[in-house]
């Protein structure tokens, strides 16, 4: 089907029984789930809940924890946030306002929600990309994989990042003017869930220049998309500039460093002045470092396919 004739991400469930089939599908499974990934110890909805109940007092953007790493930039509390993005907490923020609850479930009903979307999207996108039997493989793998399922069920960002994500892809396959902004603007709202998109960055670009007839093509479309991006963030930026002047400043930034030799388990983030070079300075060892780093990462996702997150999480946070 041509890409100019699609209706949305979601057109795919358009059928009221199938879309009903779908939803009992997903929430099913997102409720047993409950049995075999129980809520788990990570203090993350705690802090997102109080940075919301914070925004909704009209504080800003604060809150009452910081780790030690980050008293470099920050000097009394309440602490201007640099460790989390405020999206979420905005939302959250919004549904304490709009209820008047201070309920932790409420993080997790928002991510819990966007658990249903995220595999929603994955259908629609897969049958119009790809077709029927691998968007169902690919539903089947949104909606089966333990580190989502426990993140929704910990009200965690995750899932609300991977929406914005897929809402984005689909925007730039409809390949117009507007849509090009639409997915800019959705990769800033991505960027602004998790900080995690400066890495979708590279593939974008490269997407974008390759998928023109023309480089001159390319170009255009890809400084239409980082416009939009730029613009959604812009006064976040402009926020963190202000504050401790950096406009790029994020001190889950150090976390590649972390459970290495050099700094071993949570040590880094409990420096108070930041080293300039949190890496030896052999060029080759801090390569190593670096990638070891980044397969702690990856090794502490692959423990999530494999394990119950809630002992996972008993075992990192203690």
């Amino acid at each position: 089907m041509p890409i100019s004739s699609w209706e949305g991400p979601l057109s795919a469930l358009s059928r009221p029984w199938v879309a009903a089939l779908f939803a009992v599908l997903v929430l099913t499974v997102f409720r047993l789930s409950f049995v075999f990934y129980p809520p788990g110890p990570y203090s993350d909805v705690w802090d997102y809940s109080q940075l919301a109940r914070n925004l909704t007092e009209g504080e800003g953007y604060v809150s009452n924890f910081t780790y030690p790493l980050a008293l470099h930039y920050e000097i009394e509390p309440p602490f201007p946030t640099l460790w989390r993005v405020p999206l979420f907490s905005s939302l959250i923020a919004f549904v304490f306002w709009l209820t008047g609850s201070t309920s932790l479930w409420v993080p997790s009903a928002l991510a819990g929600l966007a658990f249903v979307f995220a595999a929603a999207l994955t259908a629609g996108l897969g049958c119009r990309i790809l077709s029927r039997p691998l968007a169902g493989v690919a539903v089947l793998m949104v909606v089966l994989l333990p580190h989502l399922l426990s993140s929704a069920l910990w009200g965690l960002t995750e899932n609300v990042y991977v929406c914005f994500v897929l809402i984005a892809v689909w925007a730039m396959f409809r390949n117009t003017r507007g849509f090009d902004l639409a997915a800019g603007a959705f990769l800033g709202l991505s960027w602004l869930t998790r900080s995690n998109t400066i890495f979708l960055i590279p593939g974008i670009l490269v997407w974008t220049l390759i998928s023109e007839v023309t480089w001159r093509g390319g170009i255009v479309r890809a400084t239409r998309i980082f416009s939009a991006l730029c613009a959604v963030c812009a006064p976040w930026w402009i926020r963190n500039a202000m504050t401790v002047g950096n406009p790029f400043v994020n001190v889950a930034s150090y976390l590649p460093y972390t459970f290495t030799e050099t700094w071993p388990a949570w040590t880094l983030l409990r420096t108070v002045v930041p080293p300039e070079a949190p890496l030896p300075e052999s060029p080759v060892m801090e390569l190593i470092q670096r990638g070891l780093g980044n397969l702690w990462t990856f090794g502490f996702i692959q423990r999530f396919l494999s394990a119950n997150p809630a002992a996972i999480g008993l075992y990192y946070v203690g």
